[in-house]
């Protein structure tokens, strides 16, 4: 893609834009857009059509299932799926979910085979993303009250 920009750039010979820039039109005028914000824009927008497709395939309540699946702290589990955002590391993950830093891994490399997570890194350092968002569930527990429906 960004093979794809710079390449027309190139051949419409634009004048006045910085190497690595990209003109774009808006309703005021036109505005100039760096070849990393454009590409930062164009990845949000993915990661938004990934979401939405993957609500056509899995509900979150199916893929918590998936999660929370004979896992002894499912809460633990729910909570870390929910902190995949591609930058945390199996270490940081596994304290999120209160394991140790193997049972993550193999959990993560199970997720990743369900279909359930990405990884947007590489195979030698792997950094996962959630594909949405799962509820978490509430504490359960009595509201104090003093008789009225207001809270102490």
């Amino acid at each position: 893609m960004l093979a794809a920009v710079l390449r027309f750039q190139r051949e419409s010979g634009r004048q006045g834009v910085k190497p690595g820039a990209v003109k774009a039109q808006s309703g005021r005028g036109q505005k100039v857009m760096t070849t990393e914000e454009l590409m930062n824009g164009i990845q949000r927008q993915n990661e938004i059509i990934i979401s939405l497709l993957a609500r056509l395939v899995w509900t979150p309540e199916k893929i918590g299932a998936i999660i929370t699946s004979g896992k002894r702290n499912p809460a633990g589990y729910v909570t870390a799926y929910n902190a995949l955002d591609g930058a945390k590391p199996g270490t940081q993950l596994a304290a999120i979910a209160g394991v140790t830093q193997p049972a993550m891994s193999t959990t993560l490399q199970a997720w990743l085979e369900e279909g359930i997570i990405l990884n947007v890194g590489s195979d030698t350092v792997p950094k996962y993303k959630r594909l949405m968002r799962i509820p978490e569930a509430k504490e359960k527990g009595k509201r104090k009250t003093n008789g009225t429906n207001e809270q102490q």
